[in-house]
């Protein structure tokens, strides 16, 4: 039986609008993984050797939902981030992603700083999908190559949104896009 990417949309639709939630949210995580199961959907989204990049293939215009395909560059670690007023469900088309869930332990009372701790780490592999509520902070490392799906609440170059510097102790803004 194959899930195709006009249904799951459907279903996600139906989800979200039932329910942006948890509840709604966790209806799409399961939705996603049974669309990863597919390997129709697969082999028409990522190939062996495909270009490192994004690309967006299907972009609600009643929810404002994104729905992506990454192939990862070499070097796919990602800084710790948010997705500021937008949730978002990654799922695991093809090797795997080391993820760590973060909290501030700062009161965000200094513009311009924050510090973070790990509070949950974990591998993601093949056919799993994982969700992140409006403002959770995570950072991810992927193999050159993995292949990703990840869904957003909204186009995610239109929202505000923040990446930390660990290292730095510092939290930057994003300026949406025009």
């Amino acid at each position: 039986m194959t899930y195709s990417l006009q249904s799951f949309v459907a279903d996600s639709r139906r989800s979200v609008e039932a329910d942006s939630g948890p509840e709604g949210l966790d209806a799409i995580r399961e939705n996603l993984e049974t669309l990863l199961a597919d390997e129709a959907f697969l082999a028409a989204h990522f190939a062996v050797g495909a270009a490192p990049g994004k690309r967006t293939l299907h972009e609600d215009p009643q929810t404002g939902m994104c729905v992506l395909a990454h192939v990862i560059a070499p070097g796919g670690e990602g800084k710790p981030h948010d997705h500021g007023p937008a949730w978002a469900v990654y799922g695991q088309a093809d090797r795997h992603t080391e993820m760590k869930e973060r909290r501030r332990t700062d009161d965000g009372g200094v513009d311009g700083r924050a510090t973070l701790e790990v509070v949950n780490a974990y591998r993601m592999e093949a056919g799993r999908a994982v969700v992140f509520g409006l403002g959770a902070i995570h950072s991810v490392h992927h193999p050159e190559g993995a292949w990703l799906v990840r869904v957003t609440g909204a186009d995610l170059d239109r929202v505000v949104r923040s990446s930390y510097d660990t290292d730095g102790g510092t939290v930057h803004r994003s300026q949406p896009a025009d």
